[in-house]
């Protein structure tokens, strides 16, 4: 195998494992939400938390944005790749196990030692994509360009907020735009537009046909970026900001309808015109679910963030679910097309059993719709509750213990979809290994 295949292997490998690592923490907060003592004594809530969030960003979702931008930008073999990915998922498990022992708290970056070096990690990942479409004769193609526009932006979050968010640069609630504008678009400007530039260069590459609406596509691209600069403000709403920082984010979060009318034309629409088995082609499959929940999730954010909306569940489940729905919903569901997709191409074998696909999907959707679902009932409750003046706020806490309660049943089933999917990739990769 050559040494780039083997790199690119590497941060597929690494990524399952901060998947399922996150899904253990994810799975720990949603019992310490319901019983608080659980694992209270070293696993407190707020580091489970950070710690699931660190190994869902950095671990899960970079590896897989690395290697899909490799591939779907024609990058050509690079050597080095393993040791970049080796120092990149060490400093990784470097904060992981600082948050765990209670030393940083993620507020929102990595302490800035870790964050400069994922930076200087970063910029050999990000600019082989810049330079492979730089020389490339022809203008890269749609889904080229969204890998393209990621590869620019993530470096310069990473640069920027940690410049901005170091001790005694900002201080008090000035912090709180550059934290949000940096969540927010590291989530949605970074691994969400890797994750759909992945969709559009799968759905093209199997129909092997145009797009729906691929004339008004670019468009969608430049409205889903020019938007979300801005609406990733509208999480400060209420906050002790001048008025016109969450007025712009609530008034961008209202725009975000132009860009998901484009992607839902092109992404959802596309296949139906075709008979072509989604049962025979996994990648597909899975892209397709996590197009409908990237539209899903959006629209939920829309709602919430909203300035009816979010005056009524800004602070229950409702967010949870919505966030919920973004990472392991959209984001998680075309990353494990990613792996579908590319890993048999890079091995020369194909998946050794079906079954265990059939399994991964269905559990796997079943789980997300427990949990999207029971969380946003729970905040619904919460909303209406806590906007009763004669209640106390206990009331709306025992409203949605239940919900909780059937949320951690959701979790468990998405977390067993998550176990099989790991299995059988690492089974695949034993049998490749066996030959070699």
């Amino acid at each position: 195998m050559r040494g780039a295949n083997r790199g690119e292997l590497v941060l597929f490998t690494s990524a399952l494992i901060w998947l399922f690592l996150s899904c253990v923490f994810q799975q720990v907060r949603g019992i310490e939400l319901v019983f608080p003592r659980f694992a209270a004594f070293w696993l407190t809530f707020g580091r489970v938390d950070a710690a699931a969030e660190v190994s869902f960003l950095y671990g899960w979702g970079c590896n897989i944005a690395f290697v899909a931008g490799f591939r779907v930008c024609n990058v050509p073999p690079l050597q080095g790749i393993a040791l970049l990915a080796f120092f990149w998922n060490l400093a990784i498990a470097v904060g992981v196990f600082l948050i765990l022992s209670g030393q940083v708290i993620l507020m929102p970056l990595l302490p800035a030692a870790l964050n400069f070096f994922l930076l200087l990690i970063a910029l050999f990942f990000c600019f082989p994509i810049l330079q492979t479409c730089w020389k490339n004769q022809q203008f890269p193609t749609l889904a080229q360009r969204w890998f393209v526009g990621g590869a620019i932006l993530f470096p310069w979050l990473l640069f920027t907020a940690g410049t901005l968010l170091r001790p005694g640069v900002l201080r008090g609630a000035a912090r709180l735009p550059v934290e949000a504008w940096f969540h927010e678009g590291f989530l949605w400007l970074w691994l969400g537009g890797a994750a759909l530039g992945f969709a559009y260069y799968l759905v093209k590459k199997i129909l092997n046909s145009p797009l729906r609406e691929e004339q008004i596509a670019p468009a969608g691209f430049w409205a889903f970026y020019g938007v979300n600069f801005w609406a990733a403000l509208r999480t400060t709403a209420g906050g002790a900001l001048p008025a016109w920082i969450s007025a712009a984010g609530t008034s961008a979060n209202l725009l975000l309808w132009i860009p998901l009318v484009v992607i839902w034309k092109n992404l959802c629409d596309t296949p139906k015109r075709f008979s072509i088995s989604l049962k025979s082609n996994p990648a597909l499959r899975f892209t397709i679910l996590g197009a409908h929940l990237f539209i899903l999730s959006a629209l939920q954010g829309i709602v919430l963030y909203s300035k009816t909306g979010g005056a009524f569940l800004q602070f229950t489940d409702f967010v949870t679910s919505q966030a919920f729905l973004m990472r392991y919903g959209f984001l998680t569901s075309i990353f494990c097309a990613v792996i579908y997709y590319f890993v048999p191409r890079l091995l020369f074998r194909q998946w050794p059993r079906e079954r265990a696909i059939f399994w991964h999907f269905h559990l796997h959707r079943a789980g997300l719709a427990i949990v999207a679902l029971s969380l946003a009932i729970a905040g619904i409750v919460q909303g209406i509750l806590l906007n009763n003046p004669s209640l106390p706020f206990s009331a709306s806490i025992q409203a949605a213990f239940p919900w909780r309660c059937l949320a951690d049943v959701g979790w468990g089933i998405f977390f067993a979809a998550q176990i099989i999917f790991l299995r059988h990739s690492l089974r695949l990769l034993h049998l490749s290994n066996q030959e070699h």
